[in-house]
């Protein structure tokens, strides 16, 4: 038995699969209810695989195996190809998810420190008010 080469086994596994696009939208488009269970009861399994891999170093590893060359490659190339389209798919999403945080900067503005004189070290308290109330927002869930 002959044992292809990795430039033919590439080859075909990229003709192969791009051709399958249509069927990953088929089986993806009404995954989404058993998606969600079965990702949120694997909750503590994905906890222990993250911990295991933070104990291997694997992030770090992967950062080195993949090197800077490729992450630029792979940016320029399919990043932007992709960006555009990307964005445009994610404005209502977007739209929804800033919507609570532009009404949260509105309501701290009537409480927010006055300005002072430029160069004044109590300005500094203007960015800790809108910052510490922001992440109270985001920790109660943006409600």
């Amino acid at each position: 038995m002959n044992t292809p080469s990795a430039d033919a086994v590439a080859k075909k596994w990229s003709q192969r699969a791009g051709a399958a696009a249509g069927d990953y939208s088929n089986g993806v488009k009404d995954a989404g209810p058993k998606w969600q269970e079965r990702t949120a009861a694997s909750s503590k399994t994905y906890a222990a695989g993250v911990n295991a891999a933070i104990a291997n170093d694997s992030f770090g590893k992967g950062v080195q195996r993949a090197g800077g060359g490729r992450y630029a490659s792979q940016a320029a190339t399919l990043g932007g190809q992709r960006y555009a389209g990307g964005v445009a798919a994610a404005q209502g999403t977007y739209q929804q998810r800033i919507a609570p945080v532009l009404s949260a900067i509105d309501s701290l503005k009537a409480s927010a420190p006055l300005r002072g004189p430029k160069g004044d070290m109590a300005n500094y308290s203007i960015s800790a008010h809108f910052g510490q109330g922001l992440r109270a927002k985001k920790l109660a869930g943006w409600s």
